[in-house]
């Protein structure tokens, strides 16, 4: 079968025409007499980008599937057309979870991996269309397909509006989605940029605290992540905006008349490093001046004995690492302040401070 000059030809055609009957007659005609179709060619690589996904004829995917498993085509799923589509974003563009399917079940037989992070030119990627199209099925999917293959998925990505897949989740008003999005952060140990947007309106907490129309169900996830896990984070970021973001919904928000606390003593898993600790070791005298004011408000005694496990608390790192007086100063002062509600001693004494002083 000829290419004509505009690198058509039959096959190619009948495509684009999404005429089903045609495409299985020359198939037909093809294996009768021992003509092998070219499925990558320099032009028919677009037939899987507009046929397979913009045409949403899954019975010609699947014919064209099956020519290519029958003939030991391996199909080149990862191409990109000018816009930057490929055929598994195409299918999470256009909502089409059979295709989708499809596209996996092909590749797993030869564990061919799929491209799922990758943008395309407008900043469309797979796992924002769908939160965009509100679709949990096609998440899952992803989402296993990303454990099979030890993919992450990149959910702090942005799209060209500067908001992140959750975002969409949830003014989509998808509780389910918003709780699988989290769980999957919370498993792969992925800080989830809630407020990291060109406006600070369009932050996802102010959004659900300020507006009637999240659902209530979203509300409560997202104001638990925050509660359960996002301050440490923040500290280890260094990010003083978040930790003030923070502390402002712990002080404003009551879920059920119980105020939340956010777990500012808490340690990390990793180095065994707190919030006050890590907020000393980046020289951040804002965030540490938050904890303290926050600690204050709500009666709570900051640890500032506890060591990590490089044997270092806040005020050896104060004096070792950053030689910061006015850290020092905090420290002394809020020891001061809290000494007239609880005893507070400063251990100095241990072997390890003596030769700083």
């Amino acid at each position: 079968m000829k290419k004509c000059n505009y690198e058509n030809y039959p096959l190619l055609s009948s495509c684009r025409e999404n005429n089903i009957e045609i495409v299985r007659l020359l198939i037909d005609y093809a294996n009768k007499n021992n003509i092998i179709l070219e499925l990558n060619g320099k032009n028919v690589r677009y037939l899987f980008f507009f046929l397979a996904c913009e045409k949403n004829n899954i019975k010609l995917i699947g014919l064209l599937i099956d020519y290519a498993t029958k003939n030991n085509i391996i199909l080149k799923l990862n191409e990109i057309n000018k816009n930057g589509y490929y055929p598994l974003l195409l299918a999470c563009y256009e909502n089409n979870i059979e295709i989708f399917q499809s596209l996996i079940d092909y590749t797993n037989k030869d564990n061919y991996v799929l491209e799922i992070n990758e943008k395309n030119n407008n900043g469309v990627y797979s796992l924002l269309c769908t939160y965009t199209n509100n679709n949990i099925e096609i998440f899952q999917l992803l989402i296993d397909y990303a454990y099979k293959y030890n993919i992450i998925l990149e959910l702090n990505k942005k799209d060209k509006y500067e908001y992140i897949p959750l975002y969409w989740a949830c003014t989509n008003n998808n509780s389910e989605i918003v709780k699988l999005f989290i769980d999957y952060a919370n498993k792969n140990e992925i800080i989830l940029e809630m407020n990291e947007t060109k406006n600070i309106n369009d932050n996802l907490l102010i959004i659900s605290y300020n507006n009637n129309y999240i659902d209530i169900d979203i509300f409560h996830l997202l104001i638990d992540y925050v509660r359960d896990y996002p301050l440490i984070g923040a500290c280890s970021n260094n990010n003083s905006e978040m930790v003030q973001l923070l502390i402002y919904y712990a002080n404003n928000y009551y879920a059920n008349k119980n105020k939340i606390i956010l777990e500012i003593n808490k340690k990390d898993n990793n180095g065994g490093d707190y919030p006050l600790h890590l907020a000393f070791y980046d020289n951040n005298i804002e965030i540490i001046q938050l904890l303290i004011d926050y600690a204050n408000k709500n009666n709570i005694i900051l640890e500032f004995n506890e060591k990590n496990e490089l044997n270092e608390n806040p005020i050896l790192i104060a004096i070792k690492r950053n030689k910061n007086l006015k850290m020092i100063q905090l420290l002394m002062e809020y020891m001061e302040y809290t000494n007239e509600k609880k005893k507070i001693i400063l251990k100095l004494e241990k072997k390890g401070y003596r030769r700083y002083f």
